[in-house]
């Protein structure tokens, strides 16, 4: 577990997410301790990147050890929680800075072995390597990419 663990804190370090360092998986609860905390314990925006780096580290983990994989990772929203605090808003530790974005995109791109698919309700930072592409869903049939899905059936 030590080394799983690793693997996730090494995402989340890369990120700059804090206490990123010293997350760990603990068995029992079958969670990551974050913070001393539960993930499931956090707000809704360090729950969504600390499953983000749980999965990312999984699929890396996996890579590095030669254990069965399928390669790729979905992962649904992990940045769209977090915003920047308001102006003259406390700063609360489930807020973090919006660098997390672009910190989080570079990683992936640079760092995580197989494929990573990110549906986001939040455009990409600019600057994404040329390797990876950006599809806009528009929602609109007939009109570019509807969704992830197709709107109709595809003529067989």
């Amino acid at each position: 577990m030590r080394r799983f663990s690793k693997a996730i804190g090494e995402r989340l370090s890369a990120w700059q997410v804090p206490d990123g360092d010293e997350v760990r998986y603990d068995r029992d609860e079958q969670d990551l301790i974050a913070g001393d905390q539960l993930r499931s314990a956090h707000g809704k925006g360090v729950r969504a990147i600390l499953h983000s780096a749980f999965t990312i580290g999984l699929a890396q983990y996996c890579f590095e050890n030669d254990l069965p994989h399928p390669g790729f990772v979905v992962l649904d929203s992990p940045l769209v929680t977090y915003r920047p605090p308001k102006p003259g808003e406390a700063v609360d530790r489930e807020v973090l800075d919006i660098g997390i974005a672009a910190r989080f995109y570079d990683d992936i791109q640079q760092s995580v072995g197989g494929q990573v698919i990110i549906m986001e309700n939040m455009d990409p930072p600019s600057g994404l390597r040329k390797e990876s592409t950006d599809v806009f869903f528009t929602g609109v049939a007939g009109e570019g990419r509807f969704g992830f899905f197709p709107s109709q059936p595809l003529p067989s």
